[in-house]
C-alpha cells in the first residue's frame, strides 16, 4: 500500500503555482489519501480547480502517491473576514455560505474558538 504523503500547500504551489494551489485547497482541502494519477486524465476532478497544465505537472511530480490536500491555508484571513461580515450584520448562515465553511465553524470562531456543542450531561459535578 502506498503511504499517504501529507503535503504543505507551499510544496504543491512549487509545482502548480500559488493560484492553482489555493484553488485546489479551496475545492478539496482536508481530504486524505487522495491518489495522484501517474498519467493525467482530462476528466479528473482536480483539473477544474487546477487547470490542465498545473494538473499534468502535479501528476508528473507526485504521480502514484497518495496525498493529503492541505486545507484552510488562510485561516486568519477567513477569521478576519468572518468578523467583518458579522460587524456588517450578516447571520452565521450567510457568513458560512459566503466563505464556504460550516455554520458551526462560524459559531466556534465567533465564540472565541470555544466549541459550541452541548456539554456532557453526565459530567462529574
Amino acid at each position: 500500500m502506498t503511504p499517504i504523503v501529507s503535503m504543505q500547500l507551499a510544496e504543491i504551489a512549487e509545482v502548480v503555482g500559488v493560484p492553482a494551489a489555493l484553488r485546489l485547497a479551496d475545492a478539496f482541502g482536508g481530504q486524505e489519501g487522495c491518489n495522484v494519477p501517474k498519467t493525467p486524465r482530462r476528466d479528473h476532478p482536480w483539473v477544474e480547480p487546477l487547470g490542465w497544465e498545473p494538473f499534468a505537472a502535479l501528476c508528473e511530480a507526485y504521480g502514484g502517491c497518495r496525498i493529503t490536500i492541505p486545507r484552510n491555508a488562510f485561516a486568519k484571513t477567513i477569521k478576519s473576514k468572518m468578523a467583518e461580515l458579522k460587524r456588517q450584520g450578516y447571520s452565521h448562515r450567510a457568513i458560512a455560505r459566503r466563505l464556504k465553511c460550516t455554520e458551526r465553524y462560524v459559531r466556534m470562531v465567533m465564540n472565541g474558538g470555544q466549541d459550541d456543542r452541548q456539554a456532557c450531561l453526565f459530567a462529574d459535578d
